[in-house]
């Protein structure tokens, strides 16, 4: 057995002396988005409102709200949070989940006897968004985390899905409406008050957007870890890496400044498949220029590139030529300097694997086949991107026959038709391999 094995082990025997559904994640770390005023453990469950009242108590309230609370108690008395979902639905299927593997993590297991203790300060994890300006509109994003998303749907109004995907008075009514960058915002200001005593607690801080180097909170962030030391923090920032070059090149510079005062830095930069159909999924990416740029980040500073390959039904097909992409790369540089992360998309419904016809599997079998193929190399894939990588296959044709699954094939058809009119794409051309599962979803519509 591999430390490895043994991290993953001691963990989940730890999490199983408190009880069954126990996540050291609930407690250490935190997803900020301040844009809109809300916060989550993790990026699977739904983000829910901070209260104003709260913060402005405390801002370490930003954490410590009192929903959270809730399902921090549910979980010590063995109860599965709703929230929670994506880890047991996982977990069910007999694989590992995020709640084992980032309670194995660093950050969360060195701090394990503070949470079981009810002692810990600070979580040692937080991601903070602090505005949604974004030059990207990809398929599964949402007006709340991209400005441009915003603009489409202010101009054309809601897609004609069941749900009415994006729809603005939605929107309003689960309080996700985002404050623009230039107005005040009482949620970003909560957080500056509270980081002077929160950065001397983290282990990991990780920027996300919007498009973080549109963002001039971020540049605030920036030149506060180049004039401050803290040897103890992985530093992490999200791209999409699809910004002006100059842009690009600042960012480049000002890394290599901070380095010297963090311990790593890590550049978190999203692709979910190769060439146009990744272009069509994340509108706005030129897949040719996106390449050139990771290359131009690995070559010219010492941070760790993670790509996000969010597996969807549109990137199935495709995806072993982005492997390959990145497999070159980890050859040129080094594994330790070129990683992958492999979620599968829950929302929207219509775009998940879930409801993919059986024979679509191949394709994701492909890239696990690819993959193990290439992991004996010094600089192919990781054990550990491989295992994440293998959870996905059986979410693939999961979705039972229901009424739901049905509505869900019917408003993949409603979309792809509406994204093609509104954005002058192609989903006929672009995804030639997938036309048969829109045809048996078109005919579902009668």
């Amino acid at each position: 057995m591999t430390q490895y094995d043994h991290r993953i082990r001691d963990t989940q025997d730890f999490l199983a002396g408190i009880s069954p559904s126990m996540c050291l994640a609930k407690w250490t770390q935190l997803s900020l988005h301040l844009q809109i005023g809300h916060s989550h453990s993790c990026h699977h469950p739904a983000a829910h409102k901070i209260r104003l009242d709260e913060i402005s108590e405390d801002p370490a309230n930003l954490h410590n709200t009192s929903f959270k609370k809730l399902q921090q108690q549910a979980m010590l008395k063995g109860d599965r949070p709703d929230e929670c979902s994506y880890c047991w639905k996982i977990e069910d299927s007999g694989g590992i989940s995020d709640r084992i593997w980032k309670s194995a993590e660093s950050w969360s297991f060195d701090f394990k006897e503070s949470v079981a203790c009810n002692t810990l300060r600070n979580p040692p994890y937080v991601e903070v968004s602090f505005d949604s300006t974004c030059n990207f509109k990809c398929a599964y994003c949402s007006p709340s985390i991209s400005s441009s998303w915003m603009a489409e749907i202010e101009q054309f109004g809601a897609y004609p899905t069941s749900d009415k995907l994006n729809d603005i008075g939605i929107i309003k009514w689960k309080n996700k409406m985002p404050i623009p960058q230039r107005e005040h915002n009482p949620y970003v200001e909560a957080f500056w008050k509270w980081w002077p005593d929160l950065v001397n607690d983290l282990r990991v801080f990780r920027i996300t957007g919007g498009e973080p180097l549109l963002s001039k909170n971020v540049w605030r962030v920036l030149d506060y870890l180049e004039e401050n030391k803290f040897p103890e923090l992985e530093f992490a920032i999200n791209s999409n890496l699809g910004v002006d070059q100059t842009l690009i090149d600042k960012l480049i510079q000002k890394l290599n400044k901070i380095r010297p005062n963090v311990k790593n830095i890590f550049l978190f930069t999203s692709v979910d498949t190769y060439g146009k159909p990744a272009e069509y999924i994340r509108y706005g990416l030129n897949y040719e220029q996106f390449m050139k740029n990771t290359n131009n980040i690995i070559e010219h500073t010492d941070a760790i590139l993670v790509y996000m390959i969010t597996v969807s039904n549109l990137s199935l097909i495709g995806s072993k030529n982005l492997f390959e992409d990145i497999l070159e790369q980890k050859n040129k540089f080094s594994r330790r300097q070129v990683q992958i992360d492999t979620p599968y998309l829950r929302y929207p419904y219509f775009l998940a694997v879930d409801i993919l016809p059986e024979q679509y599997k191949k394709y994701w079998q492909d890239v696990i086949d690819f993959m193990e193929s290439h992991h004996d190399q010094v600089n192919g894939f990781a054990d550990y991107e491989i295992d994440k990588s293998k959870r996905v296959l059986p979410i693939i044709n999961s979705a039972p026959n229901t009424a739901d699954t049905i509505k869900h094939k019917i408003d993949f058809v409603k979309f792809v038709d509406e994204y093609d009119r509104r954005r002058n794409t192609s989903f006929f051309t672009t995804f030639p391999k997938l036309l048969e599962f829109y045809y048996q979803c078109k005919e579902l519509d009668v």
